[in-house]
């Protein structure tokens, strides 16, 4: 893979989740979003106390919130 033979490294959603104190997102669609962060090993289940999701998908205020 190009990106990595450049210095950028893959990690499953649970390392993300626990290694992370800020989370960057972009994904499709709202089932997406719900998907990644609230599926059976989503970000929800993974991400430290007091870390922050900031999610830059086009989705809807209500999943948002």
């Amino acid at each position: 893979m190009p990106l990595i033979e450049k210095g950028a490294m893959f990690a499953s959603i649970e390392d993300i989740g626990k290694q992370a104190d800020f989370v960057f997102m972009m994904v499709g669609y709202p089932k997406d979003v719900e998907e990644v962060v609230f599926g059976e090993n989503g970000l929800s289940h993974h991400m430290k106390v007091g870390s922050i999701l900031i999610d830059h998908t086009t989705s809807s205020p209500d999943l948002a919130e």
